[in-house]
């Protein structure tokens, strides 16, 4: 899921910073706005949101990742030695063959 808050936050970020545009267009002003015309105040407070909307998106993606690690991974971990049985009793079966 991070991955994909990820992916859409720096699609947004290329968008309003014009990144990768190709065609030699700059596509933001002198304020930094999303826009060829300079001090267009509807364009700047609009680039402000979506860069406000990238920040969210990351910071969901941190705890996206944050909780993957704290609690998901420990789970599966413990999960994987019930899962598996042998290896956690092998001295035990060793012992049972070996007295025969």
């Amino acid at each position: 899921m991070q991955h994909q808050y990820r992916r859409v936050s720096f699609a947004l970020l290329r968008l309003i910073t014009g990144h990768n545009s190709g065609d030699g267009f700059e596509s933001t002003n002198e304020d930094g706005a999303w826009c060829w015309r300079d001090g267009c105040y509807a364009c700047l407070s609009l680039t402000k949101a979506l860069q406000s909307t990238v920040e969210s998106m990351q910071t969901i993606a941190d705890l996206h990742d944050s909780h993957a690690k704290e609690a998901v991974i420990p789970w599966i971990e413990n999960f994987k030695e019930h899962n598996y049985p042998f290896s956690n009793n092998e001295v035990f079966i060793k012992l049972q063959f070996k007295g025969e």
